[in-house]
């Protein structure tokens, strides 16, 4: 289970579930507010590999922010991945290059009102949305991948109820 990590240097970050939220002070909001700065230039000048980057660079700092070191080995692992999907997501299914830098601004926000809770909703919300994007231009590959699958439809049952935000059944 993921722990709560008190660091000497002041800040004070949780881990809670899968998703960081932070109760943190000021300063450590600091670079994640230069992130958000540098994607809505990079927006303004429609600057997708730029925005990419910044998004990516934004999701490790909040993962190496959280403290939980197994969250951030992960988070190394498919970071690789992780920028061939921000590439394309962001090329692809966003109309309004504005809309990137203001979500992580929600993000922001959240861990500035020191409510862990609103700032694991708001990590859990940002990642859920785009994989309701994605999903949503494959709908027919999630119903194909159901019926297709050895296990027929209840194959992906609790990936599912996973991403909807209830837990599968053991």
């Amino acid at each position: 289970l993921p722990h709560i990590v008190a660091a000497p240097n002041g800040k004070r970050i949780a881990c809670v579930g899968g998703g960081p939220a932070s109760l943190t002070v000021a300063r450590d909001l600091a670079p994640l507010e230069k992130l958000v700065r540098e994607m809505d230039e990079a927006s303004h000048r429609s600057d997708i590999e730029l925005l990419s980057g910044k998004d990516v660079l934004f999701h490790s700092l909040i993962c190496e922010l959280g403290g939980n070191e197994r969250l951030t080995q992960v988070w190394h692992g498919i970071v690789g991945q992780i920028r061939l999907l921000s590439r394309q997501v962001i090329g692809t299914l966003y109309r309004d290059l504005g809309e990137v830098p203001h979500r992580h601004e929600t993000i922001v926000d959240a861990i500035r009102s020191a409510d862990a809770e609103a700032a694991e909703a708001a990590v859990r919300e940002h990642i859920g949305s785009v994989a309701d994007r994605i999903l949503a231009v494959f709908p027919e590959t999630d119903s194909a991948a159901k019926h297709s699958h050895p296990m027929g439809s209840h194959a992906n049952e609790g990936i599912g109820k996973v991403r909807r935000g209830t837990q599968p059944h053991a």
